[in-house]
């Protein structure tokens, strides 16, 4: 707002300045004080009048004896002001270009694994060999605009200790799968079957359970991003596992 305004008060900071050398000048007084000294006496309106007149010839005499010097100093209060123009122009461009690039960023979609997380455990149908994990699950996009999917690599792994990377087992998404800004999808399901010898390990953190896997997804002005997910079994249900390798979105 400042800069908006620093022409505009600063041509007529430059310009009262001009006034008040001119105005108080010695040449310009001895100007005046002469004319009156010369002026007819007479009524009020002709005091008036001839006030106008002697001011009216004094500034052409100033003018006329002092043009180039006056052609000089607006010459130069033209140049500031354009140089502040220009000054300003640049940075509102700039400002203009900060917020385009800033854009994408705000308005671009933002996929997460859902919060509506659930998950079961069930023995198998033949008795002795473990049981059944089922994981429900849902991603949601948190962003403004719409999230092309891509792909999603999805998985119940067990480990000896947490993995440094993902595995490549998922396959391409069907085209036109859309989630939209602020839209969560219906739930995804995954099953695995976990020896018993696992589950008594779990306990002890010997072996760990996870449900990790990565979101790959295009926004609408064409870039693509992944979010990374990696859940551990605590012995009751899923949380977030230690490890920002896996945990991440870009």
């Amino acid at each position: 707002m400042r800069s908006r305004f620093a022409v505009p008060i600063g041509i007529a900071a430059a310009s009262l300045i001009a006034v008040l050398i001119f105005s108080t000048s010695g040449r310009f007084q001895n100007c005046v004080e002469e004319g009156y000294k010369n002026a007819t006496q007479g009524t009020l309106p002709k005091q008036i009048t001839n006030f106008f007149i002697i001011r009216k010839r004094c500034v052409g005499d100033y003018v006329q004896l002092y043009a180039n010097g006056i052609i000089a100093l607006f010459t130069v209060i033209l140049a500031g002001s354009t140089i502040g123009l220009w000054g300003v122009t640049r940075i509102a461009a700039n400002a203009a270009k900060t917020a385009a690039g800033a854009l994408p960023n705000v308005e671009r979609a933002y996929v997460f694994l859902a919060a509506e997380f659930q998950h079961s455990r069930k023995p198998n149908a033949i008795p002795g060999t473990g049981d059944i994990i089922e994981v429900r699950f849902a991603l949601k996009n948190h962003g403004r605009t719409p999230a092309i999917m891509r792909q999603i690599n999805a998985e119940i792994r067990v480990v000896d200790q947490l993995p440094t990377a993902f595995r490549q087992i998922a396959s391409d998404m069907p085209q036109g799968l859309v989630i939209s800004g602020g839209e969560t999808t219906d739930f995804l399901t995954h099953r695995q079957l976990i020896p018993a010898a696992d589950w008594a390990a779990f306990p002890r953190r010997t072996r760990l359970l996870l449900f990790l896997g990565v979101i790959h997804y295009t926004d609408v002005f064409g870039k693509p991003h992944e979010t990374g997910f990696c859940l551990d079994w605590d012995g009751s249900g899923f949380g977030p596992s230690p490890t920002d390798t896996l945990n991440y979105y870009k």
